[in-house]
This record gives structure tokens, C-alpha cells and sequence, in this order.
């Protein structure tokens, strides 16, 4: 999936076995239950890419995009392989949680936009069926 720049700060980096790029992780954790490991998109290219050109996906992971300020990002599935959710989150709370389908259009431009109803200070992208609710509280 790709998506408008933003900035996410604050977590430690670690190596993904036998990739040459340094890509951060973090726990987040959900108010009614569970954790996922999250990619932290960091990086221009990053957030660029985010989850697309991937085959799979695992149950448990995702990836978040954090924003310095609350911003109301866009996200499509060009390139995206496999469906995810995004989960808009505002001041630590999903006020919002969008399934998206990948997009196989051979215009790109007439794939899906996806956007929050409000602004949001981060999104999280991960696989559909993950049990999360709005008004949710998460921590990262």
C-alpha cells in the first residue's frame, strides 16, 4: 500500500534476518486484548511502499504509519497483494477502520482512495480478521 509522507520516531531499529535493511518494530497493544508486532515506517521509501509486493501478510503483524501532527493521509492498494485493514487511530483510539481490497487495475489511477473521516495521528495497516473495534484504545 502506498501513502503520503509522515514522521514516526521513538522506536529502536532492529535488522530483519537476512534483509540488508534496517527496518523498526514495535508491540502494539489493543485495550481489549492481544498485541500485534508492527513494522514502523520510517523511511521515505518505507512509507512509500508500506505493505505492497507482499505475497503474505501473517496474523499478528502489520505495519504503522505515524504522523508528528494529526493529518488526514490517503492510502491505495496499487501494487497490494493481499487485502488489509487500516486502522485509523486519533490521540491513541481507533476511530476508524477501513477494509481494503488490492487493486488490480491497470490505471492506477483508478484504484480506491482510502482516508480517515477526521484527522488521524497514525494508520495501521494489517490482515483482515484481527477482532479490533472502534473506539479501541492502542499503544505503541
Amino acid at each position: 500500500m502506498r501513502r503520503a509522507p509522515g514522521v514516526a520516531a521513538g522506536l529502536a531499529a532492529v535488522a530483519l534476518a537476512g534483509c540488508a535493511t534496517t527496518v523498526e518494530q514495535a508491540t502494539m497493544t489493543f485495550q481489549g486484548g492481544g498485541a500485534i508486532t508492527v513494522e514502523v515506517a520510517v523511511s521515505p521509501d518505507q512509507r512509500r511502499l508500506g505493505l505492497s509486493g507482499r505475497t503474505d501478510v501473517a496474523q499478528g503483524t502489520g505495519m504503522v504509519f505515524g504522523f508528528g501532527a494529526q493529518d488526514v493521509p490517503q492510502l491505495w492498494m496499487v501494487d497490494t497483494l493481499v487485502p488489509l485493514d487500516a486502522l485509523w487511530i486519533r490521540d491513541g483510539r481507533i476511530i476508524q477502520i477501513d477494509h481494503m481490497s488490492p487493486c488490480w487495475e491497470s490505471n492506477d489511477e483508478d484504484c480506491q482512495i482510502w482516508a480517515p473521516a477526521l484527522q488521524v495521528d497514525a494508520v495501521v495497516e494489517m490482515p483482515p480478521g484481527h477482532g479490533r473495534v472502534v473506539g479501541e484504545v492502542v499503544r505503541w
